[in-house]
């Protein structure tokens, strides 16, 4: 790669675009499948305009569809001091457990909270210990072991929208809505603190089409944490450092992937770190930490994604894999082109109100 190649992908403002806040989705359609799918053709430079139902025309027999089934937990609680002080906290990962405490580490106005502070989620009692290294979360102590905290999650806890979801409906009602939709039907492993979304369009009547078909629907679990969705605050993308997060490949899609028979369509841009970070680490079980910008070489055929914040490590990735699927098809300019594609597509869904981000429409690059 030459310098001024590696200049362009490095700036930040390259991966900028305009985009109306009225195109946010909200709240998902109230059919899955009814989602718009739009599916660019790197071989033909056409763009197609579909609905997701429609994604069975696009897949052979024994072809590869692989999902993350990881579970969205409920971690957003509100705590009350006894003095009646309330507090909102976003459970991002557990640090630690014993027989009678499980250990935090929580996302929270950490200003509001002093070593020692005492908190009660519900009647579970709950102490801010510290900070963490980096100074960005605290360690919260709850006092029960984490089975029991998991239940009360699941009874009390919200599920962690998006901070561009908002909603003037009634608070109670949209909680048990969005904890049936803000997850994936096939979601089984509980772990993570947002959705991957990706694969929000999916109904078991679509898999099981596919099925019959004879394409193989595989499954594998990265859990979603800060690392998906964390900003990156520098001009120079490669200065940003992915957090990482907790996946699991089992040992037979291991050999799938070793084996490459068939072509390999990922869906989403977490299942996709998580294939990629096996192929660096040689790790079935690990930590992806995997940043994935343009010059990657992938070991996946075909990408299914949503439409991405700008900026975001999601939409870096997507125009990394665009970036990739030029290369391999033997087109010389393939970093501009990749670049140039990647306006065409949001572009033409701007002008054809697709909806955006989590809960909006889907695209694949075939």
């Amino acid at each position: 790669m030459d310098e001024l190649n590696l200049d362009f992908i490095k700036d930040l403002k390259n991966y900028d675009f305009d985009l109306d806040s009225s195109l946010i989705a909200q709240k998902p359609l109230k059919n899955r499948e009814e989602s718009k799918f739009l599916v660019y053709d790197t071989f033909s430079d056409k763009i197609f305009h579909k609905h997701f139902f429609d994604i069975v025309d696009f897949f052979d027999k024994d072809d590869y569809i692989i999902l993350n089934n990881s579970k969205v937990i409920p971690v957003k609680i509100l705590v009350n001091s006894k003095e009646g002080h309330k507090r909102e906290l976003l459970l991002v990962e557990e640090i630690k457990t014993g027989k009678d405490f499980t250990d935090y580490s929580v996302l929270t106005k950490l200003s509001k909270f002093k070593t020692g502070d005492i908190f009660y989620f519900n009647d579970i009692k709950v102490e801010f210990l510290k900070r963490t290294v980096d100074n960005l979360n605290g360690i919260f102590r709850f006092y029960i072991n984490k089975i029991k905290l998991v239940e009360y999650l699941d009874n009390f806890g919200k599920m962690p929208l998006p901070p561009y979801i908002k909603r003037k409906q009634d608070f109670l009602e949209i909680d048990l809505f969005d904890k049936t939709r803000y997850q994936t039907v096939y979601a089984k492993n509980p772990g993570s603190i947002a959705c991957p979304t990706a694969g929000l369009h999916f109904t078991g009547e679509i898999l099981e089409k596919l099925k019959a078909k004879g394409v193989k629907i595989e499954k594998l679990t990265l859990h979603v944490g800060i690392g998906t969705f964390r900003p990156i605050k520098t001009d120079n993308i490669l200065e940003h450092k992915m957090l990482s997060e907790r996946y699991f490949i089992s040992d037979d899609l291991v050999k799938i992937l070793l084996d490459k028979n068939s072509k390999i369509t990922s869906v989403g841009t977490t299942t996709t770190r998580t294939i990629e970070s096996f192929f660096l680490n040689k790790q079935k079980e690990g930590s992806a930490d995997i940043f994935i910008y343009p010059s990657h070489e992938f070991h996946i055929d075909r990408l299914i994604t949503n439409f991405h914040v700008p900026k975001a490590t999601p939409l870096i990735l997507m125009i990394a894999f665009l970036s990739h699927k030029l290369k391999i098809n033997g087109e010389v300019n393939f970093l501009q082109k990749a670049f140039s594609i990647f306006h065409k597509i949001y572009d033409e869904a701007i002008t054809k109100k697709y909806r955006f981000y989590s809960y909006g429409d889907s695209m694949m690059i075939i």
